[in-house]
């Protein structure tokens, strides 16, 4: 038996891949480094590929696989400018 009656999500994408790092197969770097560095946040150490096949690794993080296994209510979160706008409004 499940106690989740609602979900309340702010400032969320469903797909990493396709809405910040990734949309297209191409590194979205301005979002990644300068936008998380402007916050005085150090973008995730390594080497990234700037282009980037949608694998598995993408795909297990990919929520919108799995909209048919959410049966309770959502309420999401956005701004007029949130940098998640789009993902925001296209989620189904």
């Amino acid at each position: 038996m499940s106690h989740l009656t609602c979900l309340f999500i702010t400032k969320a994408f469903p797909s990493s891949y396709q809405y910040a790092s990734h949309p297209g197969g191409v590194l979205l770097e301005d979002m990644n480094d300068k936008w998380l560095a402007v916050r005085g946040l150090k973008p995730t150490p390594g080497p990234r590929p700037r282009i980037r096949d949608y694998d598995e690794d993408a795909r297990s993080l990919d929520m919108t696989h799995v909209w048919s296994k959410v049966n309770v209510p959502a309420y999401n979160l956005g701004g007029w400018y949130d940098i998640s706008c789009k993902a925001i409004s296209t989620r189904s």
